[in-house]
């Protein structure tokens, strides 16, 4: 490789005509400070210029660049979307490896060059922080679970003079991630004397300022942008980078319990859910298909907040009306149906910090599907596979193998314990201690 190991990064140019850098992802690359830290808007572009920065530093020197993503889907990303195109564009030879790390559970994604530097993407935890040393990059660190094991479990590789690069958007004020970047100045904005870190902090507006366009070359626009977000906090917290005081994926317990009962003739009318992704239109099926779908979801909200008296109506007729209940048993029967509630009992237990409450149908109701089981962690809907078999073991030899019971269970786990940020759609979870939940199931 003579004559590329020095790169010099001085305009918004890159190597290769057909890639080009805006400011913000320049001076992150023309930043040299060994602990660096960027709070950033979504769709920026962040990772891209991460992907060059890393690069970079291994061609000028052999070392390893480690980068700790939440989960393989992002690993995988990263070296294929942040670090393969500059490979391509340099013109450098490199070779590409993933699997699992041996004898472990960790996930990694690599790019070798051909000087004996490793690009090695990682998922998140504290044994994989651990795994290599070399330069560090948290990525979205603010949405990884055991964030401060994590960093404690990078501090050696930093103490021994390797960099680290802490990049992420706002996930609320807590955690590891808020705590750094309270520390460097990028709450409030004000600038912290003798400060170690080198902060960058670059939102949608500025972004767009400088040019930022989408993947498909189109200039960003802030009215789509802003259409294409659920809710105010949404909008602020991961576009404007402003760190609010509680942060959420799902409607919260007090929105639903507290009074804020409206006239009757009141109407909330939702519209334009597909405003700025039309493709995902042509994936809605008929309107009797939809309309189940909607009913299913709102029987498992009312299931979630049984003190709700819930009411659907389609085309004039009453799909679902259920009255408020104080211990959510008479609730599950009235949602199930006369003749599985009349086989229906309801147990609690708790273990390991893990409550359980659940309404458990007779054995003779079990299933050939896991359609009949419903799974909340709380009051989220999920579906977790340790879960259905915890369930089942629970039931022990009274339910044969391959089959599954008619359940309806509700666990409430430590908010530390348990990462919702794992599925688009929210119906998945990662427990921090898997198997402590999935005993609390069993026994209870």
């Amino acid at each position: 490789m003579p004559g590329k190991l020095a790169i010099r990064v001085t305009g918004p140019e890159l190597p290769n005509p057909n890639f080009r850098l805006y400011p913000y992802q320049a001076r992150w690359i023309q930043d040299h400070s060994r602990l660096k830290i960027a709070c950033k808007s979504r769709r920026i572009g962040y990772s891209f210029a991460a992907g060059f920065r890393a690069l970079r530093s291994c061609l000028e020197w052999k070392h390893n660049v480690i980068v700790l993503s939440k989960k393989e889907e992002l690993a995988k990303e990263f070296i294929s979307e942040a670090v393969a195109p500059h490979v391509r564009a340099i013109g450098i030879l490199a070779d590409y490896h993933q699997g699992y790390i041996p004898q472990t559970s960790i996930y990694k994604q690599e790019c070798q060059l051909s000087n004996g530097s490793r690009i090695i993407a990682l998922t998140a935890n504290p044994d994989s922080a651990r795994s290599y040393e070399g330069d560090v990059l948290l990525d979205e660190f603010a949405f990884h679970l055991d964030a401060r094991k994590v960093y404690e479990a990078i501090e050696p590789s930093i103490t021994r003079g390797y960099s680290l690069e802490v990049i992420s958007t706002p996930n609320g004020q807590q955690g590891e991630y808020y705590k750094l970047a309270k520390a460097a100045g990028l709450v409030d904005d004000l600038g912290v004397p003798n400060c170690e870190w080198s902060a960058h902090k670059t939102d949608i507006n500025q972004a767009i300022a400088q040019g930022c366009r989408d993947r498909y070359g189109k200039p960003l626009r802030i009215e789509a942008v802003r259409a294409g977000c659920l809710d105010d906090e949404m909008w602020l917290q991961e576009y404007c980078c402003q760190f609010l005081s509680v942060a959420s994926q799902w409607i919260p317990p007090e929105l639903f319990e507290k009074n804020t009962g409206a006239p009757v003739g009141t109407t909330v009318e939702v519209a334009d859910l597909l405003y700025n992704v039309p493709a995902r239109l042509k994936f809605l099926k008929g309107e009797a298909t939809e309309a189940s779908h909607i009913t299913e979801l709102v029987a498992k909200l009312a299931m979630a907040y049984p003190r709700l008296h819930v009411r659907l109506r389609h085309n004039g007729r009453t799909a679902l009306d259920a009255a408020p209940d104080r211990d959510g048993f008479s609730r599950a029967q009235a949602l199930l149906g006369p003749r599985i509630a009349a086989r229906m009992v309801p147990v609690a237990g708790e273990e390991s910090g893990v409550r359980v409450t659940a309404y458990l149908g007779a054995p003779e109701l079990a299933q050939a599907t896991a359609r009949g089981v419903q799974l909340f962690v709380g009051r989220r809907p999920v579906r977790d596979r340790g879960l259905l078999h915890a369930l089942a073991m629970g039931y022990g030899e009274l339910i044969a193998r391959g089959r599954y019971p008619v359940a309806i269970v509700l666990l409430d786990v430590p908010a530390g314990a348990v990462d919702v940020n794992v599925h688009p759609q929210k119906l998945e979870v990662r427990f921090s201690d898997p198997a402590a939940v999935a005993a609390a199931v069993c026994t209870s």
